[in-house]
């Protein structure tokens, strides 16, 4: 059916920049740009809230091009951090190895695209080990003069074998490389990778943490605006007639959690339904089929309030706001007691 390619097209291509879209956007670009070599900013956030979309972007923005510039510089070099081993664990030697590969080391880098690698290709593959993989890296990364390295889904370094304690010596490990080699380390990734960053001693201190939020039924603001994203969607779908995405906000907005990756890839999967059952329009049904289950979803929920209380326990308090500690503290005024009970009265709006 033709309404379901086209919105399908749509879907896959539209990128919204969205209200906390925009405020993190300018966020990262403020603190991309104000970061000095060796010093590293960490983009967070719920899973498919849009980080990778976001940081590809500002890559263009900050230094006009996504690869190599007219004389030959690299000056943004994007990694992804993936589990690639036969075991399914994260392997630094690969992920060494994609990075020669995308800065194109006259040595040590494969053969990309259709290629197909030679017997001869993967035994040096093999062969090479991981510390000259290393010293190979540091090198291009210094002729090359990249300023920014990018760490694509870095929370998947907590799969490397070793379990927490070598994900946190990878991290520092490449604090200690963006210091020597002089670039501007960027860390993307979900929620899970704070607990390495805490334990990273050489981030301590010296990272910068952008955190991308998802939008929350429980904010009236955060409402108003996820209805205006529906109302985008809305017109690249065939729905019934006087119907938009906004009649069914209270099942879309928990079923993706707030994060327009979840509400978009759902959608997809509502239309792919339609065209399946051969339906003219996008019906309440299509959605409900589709939608993640609750184990699911309570498995994505856990991470992000695992976000949540990090980000409120590192917040400054209200208390701490505007004041000036003093050597002694002030003298307490003694009063009078009473014999009057204390009313406790409750506070409204607190979740």
């Amino acid at each position: 059916m033709f309404w379901t390619s086209s919105a399908l097209k749509h879907l896959s291509s539209d990128w919204i920049l969205h209200h906390l879209c925009q405020r993190v956007y300018a966020e990262l670009l403020m603190s991309l740009g104000a970061a000095e070599p060796g010093e590293v900013v960490c983009l967070v956030g719920p899973s498919r809230v849009g980080k990778s979309s976001i940081i590809q972007r500002a890559g263009v923005t900050l230094v006009g091009t996504s690869g190599r510039t007219s004389d030959g510089t690299l000056p943004w070099l994007c990694l992804k951090a993936t589990n690639t081993s036969a075991n399914a664990d994260f392997s630094n030697k690969a992920f060494l190895q994609r990075a020669l590969d995308i800065s194109e080391h006259p040595f040590f880098s494969l053969p990309t695209g259709s290629a197909l690698l030679t017997p001869k290709d993967l035994l040096r593959m093999q062969k090479t080990h991981a510390d000259t993989a290393l010293r190979a890296l540091e090198n291009t990364i210094k002729h090359l003069r990249i300023r920014y390295v990018v760490i694509d889904e870095a929370h998947h370094l907590r799969y490397a074998p070793g379990g927490h304690e070598r994900s946190v010596a990878i991290l520092d490990y490449w604090k200690c490389v963006a210091d020597d080699s002089k670039f501007v380390l960027c860390l993307v990734g979900g929620y899970p990778l704070l607990e390495s960053l805490r334990s990273a001693s050489h981030m301590l201190g010296r990272s910068l943490v952008v955190d991308f939020p998802r939008y929350r039924a429980s904010d009236e603001e955060d409402v108003l605006r996820f209805d205006k994203i529906l109302l985008f969607y809305s017109k690249h779908l065939s729905l019934p007639r006087g119907v938009t995405l906004r009649d069914w906000n209270k099942l879309l907005f928990t079923g993706s959690l707030g994060c327009i990756g979840h509400l978009r890839s759902w959608l997809k999967r509502a239309v792919l339904r339609a065209a399946i059952q051969q339906d003219a329009v996008l019906q309440l049904k299509h959605l409900e089929q589709t939608r993640r289950t609750d184990a699911e979803l309570e498995s994505l929920l856990s991470e992000i309030v695992a976000g949540d209380d990090y980000f409120a326990a590192t917040a400054p308090s209200s208390s701490d706001k505007g004041t000036t500690p003093t050597t002694d503290p002030p003298a307490k005024e003694k009063r009078k007691k009473s014999s009057r009970k204390a009313v406790r009265h409750p506070v409204r709006g607190l979740r």
